[in-house]
């Protein structure tokens, strides 16, 4: 047991995620926040399944904490966030999902 909340405390220093809106209608920015404490680089994902799909990768040292995603059409979608180590091993992840609907337009 204490084993499992050393880890969970240990990823919850190295990454925190914060996507809003998590319900929306469509057209929709939704904004993400991301604060990574350790780690080389760190890779963003939003892919949705009404088909968006967007990614960034960066140095953790460039910090760009704070992502937009323009999502035109209604769906779920789910913003991964992975951090990687020197040696591209993965030192954390975390996933968020929202879900948008409608459609542009309508």
């Amino acid at each position: 047991m204490k084993s499992n909340m050393a880890m969970f405390i240990t990823t919850a220093m190295l990454l925190r995620v914060s996507l809003t809106p998590l319900l929306a209608f469509a057209p929709v920015d939704l904004r993400a926040n991301i604060v990574v404490g350790e780690g080389r680089t760190v890779r963003a994902e939003m892919d949705c399944d009404n088909g968006y799909y967007s990614s960034s990768t960066w140095d953790r040292e460039d910090r760009p904490t704070n992502l937009t995603f323009r999502v035109k059409d209604g769906g779920k979608c789910t913003l991964s966030v992975v951090v990687y180590d020197a040696q591209a091993k993965i030192i954390a992840l975390k996933r968020v999902e929202a879900t948008v609907f409608g459609r542009e337009g309508q």
